[in-house]
């Protein structure tokens, strides 16, 4: 990464606590801390983290952020440094967030987050073709520091490789907010990810932007759409096309880029109509966009409250930003209007889950689930057991049980050899068929064999004379339910409103009856 053009510079909050904030890399240093051995900010010993994990230690990883090839063109090959400034400042503040909402360790058995980063940041500004491409790697140390006993661990990066993609859109929106207070104008993408700075038209772009040109035809090679690819798919073709980056001078990129400039037509006096708006005032209105963000914080968790019970932090905020899309609202406008909103009872930090990451809820979901609760505790006992009455082969409940898993075990063996349900899932098949309280809960992470405990109770059900109905909360999920299991199944709304036609068609006939 680093060249004549281009040095790498330590930042983050754990290079805050090294000191090293803003200092320029040096290789042994560089290599040290992929390596393990750090500084405790506390004590001023050596710690080395490779002792306890051995060879197979995780180093490092890179965060590449990158801008639009409109921001690109006026901020390099128009020479804008101002825009160069806006671009590395939002790369801070989407690094800032990553720290925020990412960077976790594990300890006494635990995931917690730490809040706090080592990376190298090194600055480009063309790409692998020399062509504008403004562009910074951040290569994060896998090593992070915990504050609650005051050791440097290795950083967990489960969480972070979840909300990279996010990431890009805090970046953007970071990225578009500041263009437009030094009077330049976006144009935002359907997506609510994506734009353009205005005044650069597509063809213009795709002029100038023959790296992106090879990614897109490597995408298309590999059946995706380049407009809807995901930024893994997108990451995936740009290593595929990647090759060695051949450095020219100054001179020459210069000369290459004004011949280019003018061959696509771009205007060059875009640079000084952008100063122009930004000196009349014609830059955001910070009143509107808090206005905005309250809004989209809103909408966001009417969006989350309705489907989950519990959602991650960094999903919320990532998604109140997409709302706010054509207004200026950064994630500081989120944060500010979601603290609003938890002030006025509008949304509540719940407790993390066992990734360690931050979870919020809403008053309605805690509602929901006292009722829940209350209604399970009011069914104890008033169940009615598929297996616990006698039946007319003269077998109790629990002799009929035994018999009905032979037969589904020797079934199921004509399809896999010596099939045999583990004791985890005959437990909770019994307890579904001959638990005396109405409501039995099953809980398991993906591939413990839920499914296959449910399979054996719809083979029971349909030996009883029981019917088994699905519900789930999405419809590909309850096409799953149907699909792996063969019971029939429906939405948990579309249950819902199956009841109430029962109920309505009841009380006509009722009616008509009168």
């Amino acid at each position: 990464y680093i060249d004549d053009k281009a040095n790498a510079v330590w930042a983050g909050k754990g290079a805050i606590l090294l000191g090293l904030d803003g200092q320029e890399v040096q290789k042994q240093q560089f290599i040290d801390l992929l390596d393990g051995k750090v500084t405790n900010p506390v004590t001023g010993e050596i710690e080395d983290l490779s002792a306890a994990t051995g060879k197979t230690r995780r180093a490092g990883f890179d965060m590449t952020m990158s801008a639009p090839k409109s921001v690109s063109i006026i901020g390099v090959a128009l020479n804008d440094e101002r825009v160069k400034e806006v671009h590395s400042q939002a790369v801070a503040k989407a690094m800032g967030w990553v720290e925020e909402n990412g960077a976790l360790l594990r300890a006494g058995g635990e995931r917690h987050l730490s809040g706090n980063l080592i990376y190298a940041n090194v600055q480009h500004e063309t790409s692998r073709l020399n062509e504008p491409q403004l562009h910074e790697h951040n290569v994060v140390v896998a090593i992070t520091f915990d504050a609650e006993d005051g050791k440097w661990r290795s950083l967990t990066n489960d969480e972070i490789m979840l909300i990279r993609s996010k990431a890009d859109v805090i970046y953007k929106k970071e990225l578009a907010a500041g263009l437009e207070k030094i009077g330049y104008q976006v144009e935002w993408a359907d997506n609510g990810r994506d734009f353009e700075v205005k005044g650069i038209t597509r063809e213009q772009i795709e002029f100038m932007s023959g790296r992106s040109s090879q990614i897109d035809a490597q995408l298309i090679a590999n059946g995706l759409d380049p407009k809807t690819a995901t930024w893994i798919e997108r990451q995936i073709a740009n290593l595929d096309t990647r090759s060695s980056k051949q450095n020219i001078s100054e001179d020459q990129f210069q000369s290459v880029v004004s011949r280019a400039l003018d061959a696509a037509g771009i205007d060059r006096l875009i640079v000084q109509t952008s100063k122009d708006r930004a000196q009349a005032g014609f830059t955001p209105n910070e009143k509107q966009i808090g206005s905005a963000a309250l809004q989209s914080v809103l909408q966001a968790a009417e969006h989350f409250g309705e489907r989950e019970q519990v959602f991650k932090k960094a999903d919320f905020e990532e998604k109140a930003l997409r709302l706010s899309t054509g207004s200026s609202a950064t994630i500081d406008h989120i944060k500010a209007a979601t603290l609003t909103l938890m002030e006025n009872k509008g949304l509540v930090a719940a407790e993390p889950d066992k990734s360690g990451a931050a979870f919020y809820t809403t008053p309605q979901a805690i509602e929901r689930e006292k009722t829940l609760g209350a209604f399970i505790e009011q069914q104890k006992g008033q169940g009615h057991s598929m297996l616990g009455a006698a039946q007319s082969d003269g077998k109790n409940g629990t002799g009929r049980f035994d018999s009905l898993l032979v037969e589904f075990e020797a079934i199921k063996s004509f399809e896999i050899p010596n099939y045999k349900l583990s004791a985890e899932q005959v437990r909770a098949a019994r307890n579904i068929m001959m638990h005396q309280d109405q409501v039995q809960m099953i809980q398991g992470d993906a591939g413990t064999g839920k499914t296959a405990s449910l399979e054996f109770v719809k083979f029971a059900a349909d030996r009883s004379d029981w019917n088994v109905v699905g519900m789930a909360s999405s419809a590909s999920a309850s096409q799953e339910l149907a699909g792996g299991r063969g019971i029939a199944s429906v939405t948990i709304a579309g249950y819902g409103n199956h009841i109430k036609q029962r109920k309505d068609a009841f009380t006509k006939d009722t009616q008509t009856m009168r």
